[in-house]
């Protein structure tokens, strides 16, 4: 792998200032579970990113409830508590990742999106790239 596949080459990367790319901490799947729900928690030094692929649920953000369904994003900035819970009839399919070491212009280091903004996305006609983006990354395809 060349430095610029690895990343330390950021002029091709101007929203990240040198030696702070975003890095991808992990990136998982929860598929289908009509019993599944996450309690409330929190991640200290990660972002976090859940895409729903698929199914009905409520997820929690900083108190707020947002019934959620295919094509939502949702972002947690690291410290914000949430929990997720699927819906039995309709059971959630959602992609998640971590990212840390986000430093971007206008926002708290450490956070996706600057304070205040909502954190729910309805990803409307960019749903297919969202999906195939991180179903490519979760196998290893990319």
């Amino acid at each position: 792998m060349n430095e610029k596949q690895r990343g330390s080459d950021t002029k091709d990367f101007p929203a990240f200032p040198a030696a702070m790319l975003p890095r991808l901490v992990y990136i998982g799947k929860v598929d289908g579970n009509p019993n599944w729900n996450f309690p409330s928690h929190t991640h200290d030094n990660v972002s976090e990113m859940v895409y729903v692929s698929e199914g009905e649920g409520i997820i929690k953000i900083d108190g707020l409830p947002y019934a959620v369904k295919q094509g939502d994003l949702l972002v947690y900035n690291q410290g914000v508590i949430h929990e997720q819970c699927t819906s039995p009839i309709c059971p959630l399919s959602l992609y998640y990742c971590g990212i840390s070491n986000i430093q971007l212009e206008g926002v708290r280091p450490g956070n996706l999106i600057p304070e205040g903004v909502s954190p729910y996305i309805q990803t409307k006609e960019y749903t297919g790239k969202f999906r195939m983006c991180l179903k490519t990354k979760y196998y290893g395809k990319i």
